[in-house]
């Protein structure tokens, strides 16, 4: 018997929404780590998003049913709404956010 199940991802984040994984370059990029069905762990930041940018990673993340991402962070560099909960390490609970990526933003982003 043989079972598979994927457990890590790669994020590829575009600023051009006519963007072509594979041909155009990134603008940011994020690992995955699936720690269960409702948490994901995040790691290996590099590149600069915007708010659209982060607003749409949320909002996939409310789709595929996450509740809670943590992340290894500088204390520079924080993810919005997260707490710290050890050093370097941040929780971010989607609740916190749902109410504001679910909405349309009254801004250009």
């Amino acid at each position: 018997m043989l079972k598979s199940t994927i457990t890590s991802m790669t994020l590829r984040l575009y600023k051009d929404e006519s963007a072509v994984m594979y041909v155009t370059d990134y603008d940011a990029i994020i690992n995955v780590t699936f720690l269960s069905s409702n948490t994901v762990f995040l790691s290996g930041f590099k590149g600069e998003v915007n708010r659209k940018m982060l607003r749409q990673m949320y909002r996939w993340f409310v789709a595929e049913g996450i509740e809670y991402i943590l992340a290894t962070r500088s204390p520079l560099h924080s993810l919005f709404c997260a707490t710290e909960i050890l050093p370097g390490i941040q929780l971010l609970k989607i609740s916190d956010l749902e109410s504001r990526v679910s909405k349309k933003p009254a801004g250009p982003y």
